[in-house]
């Protein structure tokens, strides 16, 4: 059964604007990429390949898969000195703190990490440089295994996000998201929660969301 949730919020005098979008280009924008040579041990190649055999993918392309998730992810990790923790072992500390403490700690976590991160790439914290951080580095740190958005049959941009930890969590993700998009974009916005997943729609039709809509679209064309 899902759960719905509405947030509200007054809109500022600020607008977001979309003329940066250097992060994209960065990133993923620039059909042309640069050549380059590297001297790879056997071993690793072998798991490389291998892996890209799984993936169904080419070697070239799983490397760059690598190496994209160590430049937008993993390097702040090794940096910060994270520790890395089994499943069970989230499991087991997502049933035994409270939710509300959950909560306060991920809308904490949800903002800082989103403005460091955008500061690090040196790009304004706006739609569609949320929602590309949503789409590929996030997924990297297992907060949630799968991320897409489409637009509903009023014109609204939904987000999915999909994950297989119960609907205790999906309630502690709706929170945080719904407090990034709340605060930093000035969206009001609602919630619907699932046990493997949420949704969170942005209830305003502003000419920025509107704008990304098109895009998407025209892209998909």
């Amino acid at each position: 059964m899902a759960n719905s949730t509405r947030i509200n919020k007054g809109r500022s005098g600020r607008r977001n604007h979309y003329d940066d979008d250097r992060y994209n280009k960065e990133k993923h924008g620039t059909k042309k990429k640069p050549s380059i040579t590297l001297a790879i041990d056997k071993a690793t190649l072998d798991v490389i390949r291998e892996e890209a055999e799984t993936d169904m993918i080419s070697i070239n392309a799983k490397i760059n898969q690598i190496l994209s998730r160590h430049a937008f992810f993993y390097r702040y990790v090794e940096k910060s000195g994270n520790a890395i923790i089994l499943p069970h072992t989230i499991e087991f500390i997502i049933e035994n703190i409270e939710e509300e403490k959950w909560i306060d700690e991920m809308k904490t976590i949800v903002m800082g990490a989103y403005r460091l991160l955008l500061m690090e790439h040196g790009v304004r914290i706006n739609l569609d440089n949320i929602i590309e951080m949503l789409s590929k580095d996030a997924i990297y740190s297992g907060v949630y295994s799968g991320f897409s958005y489409h637009a509903d049959e009023n014109g609204h941009l939904v987000l999915l996000f999909r994950h297989n930890r119960g609907i205790k969590w999906s309630r502690i993700l709706a929170a945080g998201y719904s407090y990034l998009l709340n605060e930093s974009l000035r969206y009001n916005v609602s919630s619907r929660i699932h046990e493997s997943g949420l949704e969170i729609k942005i209830l305003d039709r502003t000419p920025d969301v509107d704008r990304f809509i098109v895009a998407r679209k025209e892209e998909k064309n």
